[in-house]
């Protein structure tokens, strides 16, 4: 399987009919918000600010893909990053102050990158021919989790790294000859969440952040990605194709109390915590073709009640929490472009 995306195979998402976006299912009766309307290009991969009041996102609105902020209220866009270069996955830090994200140098190079908030004092953290990206903040922001390919034509050969908030003490938490990626910090900035091939099928695993004592979590044949922390760092959330189609499950950190949250027999993905815990937010759709059409669920953990907040014949995907869990952004493809969009969650 290959790892690496072909980022402008993923931007480039074009229909030719017109958008018709909105709500049904349960008591959750949100209009969908274009946030970027007045865009006639590709806008995605959002990222919601700690303040509640930005989002970040990518845009090729200057004939390049850039990072952008868009206030939720007045709708104001912001261009952060000018250059002929693709930069993509824009992150917040966890107090708003800086910004992760990913720069092209040609022939899938990605190298990470961080800047300040408004754009400003933008530096190179990576150095070198391969792809590093997928980063990820510590909760107190003084540290970044990334994946770097060890050899950019081989995908099974990513390991994960660490390194300082200025690039610097890179340290290799994984090594061997497997795939391993996609990490994530736990909560409380003690443990790391990543997925693995090194037995076969993908596997959610974790370790200590200097990649001590690494454990396992899911077992069996089946392939187990998309792992997501819980808030209090008591639970995972991960989508699994354990049953024959992929749906969204939860586990217990030490792979105890694995629960099958959605029972939809389509491909469902993307899961996402809400802040408080109560509802994950995930896309489910006919697959991952050309012709592909996602919509927005959500579902209560603590009685799988599934609710769907979009309802469309396009592509919705990418979904984020606003900090206090009362709105949802996402990406759609409108028209011949892809727009972003925000609605309201009324959590119970």
């Amino acid at each position: 399987m290959n790892f690496i995306i072909n980022i402008n195979q993923v931007f480039i998402i074009a229909v030719l009919l017109t958008l018709s976006i909105g709500c049904s299912g349960g008591d959750n009766k949100s209009i969908p918000i274009n946030l970027t309307s007045s865009s006639q290009f590709f806008d995605g991969y959002p990222d919601w600010s700690p303040n509640d009041k930005e989002i970040v996102f990518v845009s090729f609105q200057e004939n390049n893909y850039e990072i952008y902020t868009v206030n939720i209220q007045n709708f104001k866009i912001k261009r952060l990053t000018e250059n002929q270069a693709t930069n993509s996955n824009p992150v917040w830090s966890p107090y708003g102050t800086k910004l992760l994200f990913e720069q092209d140098h040609g022939n899938n190079n990605f190298e990470l990158y961080v800047m300040d908030f408004d754009g400003a004092n933008q530096l190179r953290l990576t150095h070198n021919n391969n792809f590093d990206g997928f980063a990820d903040w510590s909760p107190d922001g003084h540290k970044i989790l990334y994946q770097s390919a060890t050899d950019r034509n081989d995908a099974t050969t990513f390991e994960i790294y660490i390194m300082n908030l200025d690039g610097s003490n890179q340290l290799n938490i994984t090594n061997n000859d497997f795939y391993d990626g996609f990490a994530k910090w736990s909560p409380d900035g003690s443990k790391i969440l990543y997925q693995s091939n090194r037995n076969g099928s993908i596997h959610l695993y974790s370790s200590n952040v200097d990649g001590t004592e690494q454990k396992q979590i899911t077992e069996g044949f089946s392939n187990n990605q998309s792992g997501q922390w819980s808030p209090d760092g008591s639970s995972i959330a991960f989508k699994s194709d354990r049953n024959g189609s992929v749906e969204i499950f939860t586990v217990d950190t030490d792979g105890e109390n694995l629960k099958q949250l959605t029972q939809l027999g389509s491909y469902s993905d993307s899961p996402k915590w809400s802040p408080k815990g109560n509802n994950i937010a995930f896309i489910s759709g006919s697959g991952v073709t050309d012709n592909a059409t996602f919509e927005i669920y959500s579902v209560d953990v603590r009685d799988n009640k599934i609710r769907q907040l979009t309802n469309n014949k396009y592509y919705d995907s990418n979904p984020i929490w606003s900090p206090d869990g009362s709105k949802i952004a996402f990406q759609s493809s409108t028209g011949d472009n892809v727009d972003l969009y925000m609605l309201n969650f009324y959590e119970k």
